[in-house]
């Protein structure tokens, strides 16, 4: 699922176009590009924490593919975290070469003074991203700005990670601010040594001493 903000046309007539370009110089072809269940929608997006994905996408959305919602089946992953549902890099097999794609949530207001000041980002993962060059690897970022600019807030090396474990951020520093959350999977645009990729389940937004 892909989302876009049209609010700055509101009240005009517009018309919407995919458009698909291939090199002029460089012709390597493939598969192409598919769309479907195109709708215009209005209001708010759905709140997300906690989100363990069982109902869907909810108010997310994905850039560049790669990111999936439903029940692993590849590398030995049979289910989410404690549940059916995770959102996952291609449910059902390796993420694709030269892969560089983001997970994005709806936007969330922080508390302004959250008990003992403190802000977590929570969530349980499982991954397996290849170590060959070093270079794979799933990053957690942050925005402010309705996701024109990303900060990376922790980064998942490569390697693999053995099992479901839960990661927590630090977010305090941003209390009081409305920001969006990404999980972003970069694999190496030269050498393309694939694994099973990333998984996410059980995302929420702690507040208090170290939970």
């Amino acid at each position: 699922r892909h989302l876009i903000d049209l609010s700055a046309y509101s009240g005009q007539v517009v018309r919407i176009a995919f458009r698909l370009i291939d090199s002029p110089t460089n012709c390597r072809l493939s598969t192409g590009w598919y769309v479907d269940d195109i709708e215009i929608l209005e209001g708010a997006y759905p709140a997300w924490s906690p989100e363990g994905f069982e109902s869907g996408i909810g108010g997310w959305s994905a850039e560049r593919g790669q990111w999936q919602i439903g029940t692993p089946s590849f590398g030995g992953l049979t289910s989410g975290h404690n549940s059916p549902n995770c959102a996952g890099t291609v449910l059902d097999g390796d993420y694709t070469c030269a892969a560089d794609s983001r997970l994005i949530s709806s936007p969330a207001s922080l508390s302004a003074s959250p008990a003992d000041g403190k802000l977590w980002l929570s969530f349980w993962q499982w991954f397996s991203l290849s170590r060959t060059d070093g270079i794979d690897a799933g990053m957690v970022e942050i925005s402010t700005d309705n996701g024109s600019t990303w900060t990376v807030v922790s980064v998942v090396m490569s390697g693999t990670g053995g099992g479901w474990t839960r990661h927590l951020i630090d977010l305090s520093a941003y209390s009081g601010q409305v920001v969006r959350i990404a999980f972003r999977l970069i694999d190496s645009p030269t050498n393309c040594r694939l694994s099973t990729g990333w998984y996410v389940d059980d995302i929420e937004i702690l507040e208090g001493a170290y939970p």
